[in-house]
């Protein structure tokens, strides 16, 4: 009975060494009468993966020193969508496809304003949208990367640019005053050469 005795205080003692463990790392281990214990789990770490089964893993939460990230993984465990904050501060939401392009990106510019960023498959920018000290900016690329039209909002008016494959302005259309717009053409040098005012029809 003695043996019996002794043997259970070991385990007692182990049992209690271990939840003073286990409220340590949960930050948990004191609760005193100004501050008692929170009714719910609160957890440190640097890392923490969500995981399906023993090698599927779909969610990555992750900080380093200056930045965060979440990762959302697919069935074959490719990164397909990205949460950041880099160690600048600033926030981006990243696509990527199953042949790991980046194909679309929602962030901040170094301004602090927003963007835009969509891309083909193969991850060549084809459409952006973005904010800037000018105003809001509207573009579309071909698969070449070069832009084939630009729209431009600004406090006195809307500006509408078509470009040839090049990226060379070809037509732009602009708000000239409040009577109307403007619709200017330009040649291969980027010079203009024909000019037609438009007025208002309402």
């Amino acid at each position: 009975m003695e043996e019996d005795l002794d043997q259970l205080k070991k385990e007692v003692a182990q049992l209690r060494r271990d939840l003073d463990h286990v409220l340590r790392v949960i930050g948990q281990e004191e609760e005193l009468p100004e501050q008692p214990r929170s009714p719910f789990l609160l957890l440190e770490a640097e890392m923490i993966s969500i995981r399906q089964t023993s090698d599927r893993i779909p969610m990555v939460v992750k900080a380093q020193e200056g930045s965060a990230y979440i990762y959302l993984n697919d069935d074959e465990a490719r990164a397909r969508g990205i949460f950041q904050i880099d160690e600048e501060g600033r926030a981006r939401l990243e696509i990527w496809n199953k042949k790991q392009q980046l194909v679309v990106s929602i962030g901040e510019t170094n301004e602090g304003g927003g963007e835009i960023y969509v891309a083909s498959p193969e991850g060549k920018p084809r459409a952006g949208m973005k904010a800037t000290e000018l105003g809001g900016i509207v573009s579309a690329q071909n698969s070449a990367g070069q832009p084939n039209a630009l729209l431009v909002g600004k406090d006195e008016g809307g500006t509408i640019i078509v470009a040839d494959a090049n990226g060379r302005p070809l037509a732009e259309i602009a708000t000239s005053d409040e009577k109307g717009a403007t619709l200017v053409f330009f040649d291969d040098e980027g010079k203009p050469k024909a000019t037609l005012p438009g007025k208002r029809l309402w």
